[in-house]
């Protein structure tokens, strides 16, 4: 359920109309979305969107750029009394600052920061005897994207037992909106990956180059609408040379973003099985044909290239190797093209759930390969990630 955070009652506004004030009330959702309740429109006819609406709430000023109504009521039957015409707007971003703001992408940038929510990217392990016991209560990552430096921090507080993680994006120069949220997205996407969570972005922070301060909300589009499970991490923090695996991962965006949007798309969203089989199946054999520069390859081909890869073979064991590759050909095959006269056994519920497991794994050590990882590193997530997703089936079986 989408909490809500915050409320504010107030006089609300369009443009220089300030003496036309209409009383409504904000509310601020958890996700970044937001709405506002009136008593009344702000025009009495078909319009759908507004012009700028703003409110002076205490010290500061509420701007919400271009508004859409939600619902739009400009009278009717009153048999007497006021007519009802409450109405409800909702907008892209909600901006809040030391003056009003028409479009936040007029701003010059000094320094941008957010919340993000990745404890497990940051979880390391119960024994922290054997690293001194240092930084337990801070821990930082510095990444560079061309002039741009970005700061990852992330304190644990003892007392509370929360983790409170921060992403500050600054640079020498003045940053564009648009560019820097070209940045967040990539270093979004790179934890998210790491920590096989959609990261949860939020408290956004803008200081200009007037030094004014201005906090935005708007629901970011890469975000989940599923319930997600402590998975375990590709990779953490720490890992070796963060900023090269960084790069590499930029390099990948660079040159197919959209396959990525396809993987992490069963993360967003709640997807039939059928559907998440078929799009891995999609994201697998194109991504090889991206990253390989090789266009003629079979499908067939190019899962046998990724199950057979020197860098982490040796961790995929024979028995669930053997014959992985025609299953996920046939079954990819059959649920394009629902031929039942040339494939049969083709596995569903939960057979598909666990082979869907396996074609997801595959993908993930495939970019992992991509992003500069070796055998060692693979040998790391041998039985958190690669045991976990390659015998799920068996080993559940063996524990049940």
């Amino acid at each position: 359920m989408n909490k809500i955070v915050n409320e504010i009652n107030g006089d609300f506004f369009i443009n220089d109309e300030k003496g036309k004030n209409i009383s409504g009330k904000l509310i601020i959702y958890e996700d970044g979305s937001f709405e506002l309740n009136t008593d009344k429109p702000f025009s009495n006819n078909d319009k759908v969107i507004e012009e700028n609406i703003y409110c002076k709430f205490s010290d500061s000023y509420i701007s919400i750029p271009s508004p859409m109504y939600k619902i739009k009521t400009t009278g009717g039957i009153s048999f007497g009394c006021e007519p009802v015409q409450k109405c409800i707007l909702f907008g892209s971003i909600l901006i809040v600052g030391t003056s009003y703001l028409d479009d936040v992408g007029s701003l010059k940038i000094k320094e941008f920061s957010c919340n993000i929510d990745c404890d497990n990217w940051f979880f390391e392990n119960c024994y922290h005897e054997i690293q001194n016991y240092d930084n337990l209560m801070q821990k930082k990552v510095s990444l560079k994207y061309n002039d741009v430096n970005i700061i990852i921090t992330s304190t644990h507080s003892f007392q509370s037992g929360k983790r409170t993680s921060q992403i500050a994006i600054a640079s020498n120069k003045l940053l564009d909106y648009d560019y820097v949220q070209d940045v967040l997205h990539k270093v979004i996407t790179f934890i998210s990956f790491g920590a096989k969570n959609i990261v949860r972005q939020y408290g956004y922070k803008i200081i200009d180059d007037e030094d004014e301060v201005f906090t935005i909300n708007y629901k970011p589009s890469f975000s989940s609408e599923t319930i997600q499970g402590n998975n375990f991490c590709l990779f953490h923090y720490n890992t070796n040379d963060v900023q090269n695996v960084f790069c590499k991962w930029n390099l990948i965006m660079s040159e197919a973003e959209h396959l990525l949007r396809l993987y992490f798309l069963p993360s967003m969203n709640k997807l039939d099985l059928v559907l998440k089989f078929i799009t891995y199946s999609q994201v697998i054999e194109c991504l090889h044909r991206k990253l390989t520069k090789d266009n003629d390859k079979t499908y067939i081909q190019r899962i046998e290239d990724v199950i057979l890869d020197e860098a982490y073979v040796d961790f995929l064991d024979n028995e669930s190797r053997e014959g992985l590759d025609v299953l996920l050909r046939d079954t990819r095959n059959y649920y394009t093209h629902y031929n039942d006269s040339k494939y049969t056994n083709i596995p569903d519920g939960i057979d598909l759930f666990y082979l869907t497991l396996k074609l997801e794994l595959l993908i993930e050590l495939f970019i992992l390969k991509n992003l500069g990882f070796s055998y060692d590193d693979f040998e790391k997530i041998k039985f958190n990630v690669i045991d976990h997703k390659l015998r799920r089936r068996e080993n559940m079986e063996k524990y049940r």
